[in-house]
């Protein structure tokens, strides 16, 4: 079901797509597979990848370079004529086309910066995973809107018209970015 929910997304049937189930299940990895498929599709594109602390990020970074450049997987065989032609393990950015002035991918911790750095082309994905850190967390009505607020004026901010969105986490409360995300 996620991998036709995934494959609605990039076909435009949808421009969003918020997926939540229990911790541990895979929801991450499967969308991050599914992001390193786009960017193997489209190299030129900008696209973002985001959660609740840098080293959440630091972890997208790392998963989307193993998947794209480690003989493990099959990436260089479906797609042989993408390479990655520079890298920042500072940034946290992968570039796969070297004449973009953004990179292809840039995974930031929504506390990292934003501003001026990073862009989601028209073609590209902004996901998002894990914004809520813990249940903890999320019992706080105050937190979750200021990290709702951040949400919108940090990450949704950097989308061109024409960008696809892709949210991921479980869901404690439903006044959570995902469960905004989806009354809205």
């Amino acid at each position: 079901i996620v991998a036709e929910d995934l494959q609605d997304l990039e076909d435009g049937r949808l421009d969003f797509y918020g997926l939540s189930l229990p911790p541990r299940v895979g929801k991450s990895t499967i969308c991050i597979f599914f992001l390193a498929w786009v960017i193997g599709k489209r190299p030129a594109s900008h696209n973002a990848m985001s959660g609740h602390s840098g080293i959440l990020a630091d972890r997208f970074y790392t998963d989307v370079m193993k998947l794209t450049t480690s003989e493990e997987y099959t990436f260089s065989e479906i797609f042989p004529d993408v390479k990655v032609q520079a890298t920042s393990a500072d940034k946290k950015e992968l570039r796969y086309d070297e004449t973009e002035s953004f990179a292809t991918l840039t995974c930031r911790g929504i506390d990292g910066t934003w501003t001026g750095a990073v862009d989601i082309s028209a073609d590209g994905y902004l996901y998002v995973d894990d914004m809520v850190r813990d249940r903890t967390e999320s019992l706080s009505p105050k937190r979750l809107e200021a990290r709702y607020q951040d949400y919108l004026n940090v990450l949704v901010d950097r989308k061109n018209d024409g960008s696809r969105e892709l949210m991921v986490g479980t869901r404690w409360n439903v006044l959570d970015p995902l469960g905004r995300a989806e009354s809205e």
